[in-house]
C-alpha cells in the first residue's frame, strides 16, 4: 500500500507543479487531476471491496 501512497502523492505534485505554470483550469492540470481522481478512487474501491468480502 506504501507504493500506492507514494503514487498518489507523486501525482498530486505533478498536479499543483502543473497548476502553478498552467492554471487551475488548463487541460493540462485537468488531466492530472482526472489521473489523482483515479488512484484514489482505485485505492476508495479496494477498500470497499476488502471490507466486503472479510465481513461477508
Amino acid at each position: 500500500m506504501e507504493a500506492v501512497d507514494a503514487l498518489i502523492e507523486k501525482k498530486r505534485q505533478e498536479m499543483i507543479r502543473i497548476a502553478g505554470v498552467w492554471g487551475f483550469t488548463s487541460q493540462e492540470t485537468i488531466k492530472a487531476s482526472q489521473e489523482l481522481d483515479s488512484l484514489l478512487n482505485m485505492v476508495l474501491l479496494t477498500d470497499k471491496y476488502i471490507k466486503e468480502t472479510v465481513n461477508v
